[in-house]
């Protein structure tokens, strides 16, 4: 397996969401045993766009990086994407997020920025109950991960499917 890290480029500003309505289904690539085939998935799932400008998306909400605010929301989510299957604690995304110790409570501002997190991924999934909402990141006993039960299209798993695919051809 390929493995993949996302890291914007250095030259880049600092994203920030952008939030619009989506009104139409988009293709997308969908892996079929050996075969790639395009189709229209369910409404709430989510399309992840990791190449080129990072953003989620689904009929209900877009998500993705422009120049008004930090970038570091967009980071936890990519790596937690990027990382699927490791076990990720509370402390390698301080390190990660904030090097050098850039954060005088680099645990309370995690919380912070997770809650953010939370709140703005809420938002793909208005029709969950409010006592219920849709948790796109998991913490179990400070391990952070991402959801895969639901249902999401990621750009760079389609690549390194496609990958592995030409690479047996």
């Amino acid at each position: 397996s390929l493995p993949f890290i996302y890291y914007p480029r250095k030259e880049c500003s600092p994203p920030s969401p952008i939030v619009q309505r989506q009104t139409t289904h988009q293709p997308i690539m969908n892996k079929n045993a050996d075969s790639v085939i395009i189709q229209n998935d369910a409404p709430q799932t989510l399309i992840i766009k990791m190449f080129g400008d990072f953003s989620i998306t689904n009929e209900f909400y877009s998500l993705s990086t422009s120049k008004k605010s930090g970038l570091t929301n967009f980071l936890l989510i990519a790596y937690l994407l990027s990382n699927k299957g490791n076990h990720i604690t509370s402390e390698t995304l301080i390190d990660m997020l904030w090097p050098s110790g850039q954060t005088a409570n680099p645990g309370g501002a995690l919380r912070t920025l997770l809650y953010r997190i939370r709140k703005d991924l809420a938002k793909f999934f208005p029709d969950a109950p409010a006592d219920q909402p849709a948790k796109l990141i998991s913490v179990t006993n400070n391990i952070y991960s991402w959801n895969f039960d639901i249902p999401c299209h990621i750009d760079v798993y389609d690549f390194e499917s496609l990958y592995h695919r030409a690479s047996r051809e």
